[in-house]
């Protein structure tokens, strides 16, 4: 902050006022004959502006008297203070600020009035300028965010419909503000917990799925990702069944139930006879999920009633079968495809079954499942 220095010169003289006005207010009242008066002149600095200008005179026996001086239009400090009494041990102080506010002036001097005499008062006024500048006090507080370890998936690769363990592995040096929390995300599948440190992850659907851990202190925190495989597996079953021959004879359908495609060269169909031959799919077969397949059997063996249709693997490993007493007043078909029971409906050789208007036949039989042996020794068609 700069200072400037101006000089106030004061005239102090004695006369006879009379009646004239006074500026402020006195606490002494004097006869006429025993007052004096000050006169007061200041030139401003240059592009300085005061409006107004303070005064705050005291004196013996507690005389004081405050007022002001109107500068708004004038480049000088100049008025007349009248009426003051005869004495010494006066003092004035000056107070003002500029209109733009960038200067503070203030200056205080003593004085004495003397009868019939003419006193001169210089005052020196400090002028500050208000500071532009400030500063800022900082406090900083020191927080060791957490870091990500690692993520532990295991195992790395299962199956469509299986889990996989998933562990964080994370620290906070400083355990500070807040306790370590967890945040899992990912892109496929299904979490058991989302803001658990050990969920485990289903696979949903087949592909690569991206597992992405946030960890935080409530302050700030640390991410990490990697990549598992849910591995999608076919699912090849008997869908369909014409036991009694439609214009070309018995067939069978199958469908796939997984959730990629399936290679079904070299699987195998027969019927409840061991000895008979078996129907083998063509190589080069490939059965999409939701797809069906459907051959005809009879030049092979045929479908009687009761009878039974079994599915093997090309290894000769039973996938399914599936038995029936009578024939079906239709087919014996799954509702829904793939999955559900057989019921006795209208035939849909190669297409989704006919479903909901069927009925179970009197002599249908269940589905066996895979890896039982089927029962030999049954009638062929």
């Amino acid at each position: 902050m700069r200072t400037r220095l101006f000089r106030a010169v004061f005239v102090v003289s004695v006369a006879a006022l009379g009646a004239t006005a006074t500026a402020g207010c006195s606490t002494e009242t004097t006869s006429s004959s025993e007052v004096g008066s000050i006169g007061v002149a200041l030139t401003l600095a240059s592009g300085t502006t005061l409006n107004s200008v303070s005064y705050a005179i005291s004196g013996p026996s507690g005389f004081s008297r405050t007022g002001s001086l109107d500068t708004s239009r004038s480049s000088i400090i100049s008025g007349i203070i009248p009426a003051l009494p005869i004495g010494a041990g006066f003092s004035i102080a000056l107070d003002a600020t500029s209109v733009e506010g960038s200067l503070h002036c203030a200056g205080v001097a003593p004085f004495g009035v003397t009868a019939h005499a003419t006193t001169s008062v210089t005052v020196h006024l400090s002028c500050r300028e208000t500071s532009g500048v400030g500063g800022v006090l900082v406090s900083g507080t020191l927080n060791i965010c957490p870091a990500v370890d690692g993520i532990s998936a295991n195992p790395g690769e299962v199956l469509v419909g299986s889990s996989i363990a998933l562990s964080a592995l994370a620290h906070d040096a400083d355990g500070a503000p807040s306790s370590l929390t967890y945040q899992w995300t990912t892109t496929a599948g299904t979490l058991s917990a989302v803001a658990a440190q050990n969920p485990t992850l289903t696979c949903t659907t087949a592909g690569a799925v991206t597992v992405t851990l946030s960890v935080s202190d409530g302050d700030c925190g640390d991410t990490l990702s990697t990549t598992v495989v849910c591995t999608g597996a076919p699912r090849v079953v008997i869908n369909e069944v014409e036991s009694n021959g439609d214009a070309l004879g018995d067939w069978v359908e199958l469908t796939n139930t997984g959730n990629v495609t399936a290679d079904i060269s070299g699987w195998k169909l027969k019927d409840d006879t061991d000895s008979h031959a078996f129907v083998v799919v063509p190589a080069g077969t490939t059965l999409a999920p939701g797809a069906f397949y459907a051959t005809y059997v009879s030049a092979t063996f045929g479908l009687g009633a009761p009878d039974m249709v079994r599915l093997f693997d090309p290894a000769g490993t039973l996938v399914e079968s599936y038995s029936w007493m009578t024939h079906a007043a239709g087919t014996y078909g799954r509702c829904p495809d793939g999955t559900g029971a057989f019921v006795d409906m209208t035939p849909s050789r190669g297409a989704a079954n006919i479903c909901g208007g069927g009925a179970a036949g009197a002599g249908g039989g269940a589905a066996g499942a895979g890896g039982s042996a089927a029962g030999a020794g049954g009638g062929a068609a």
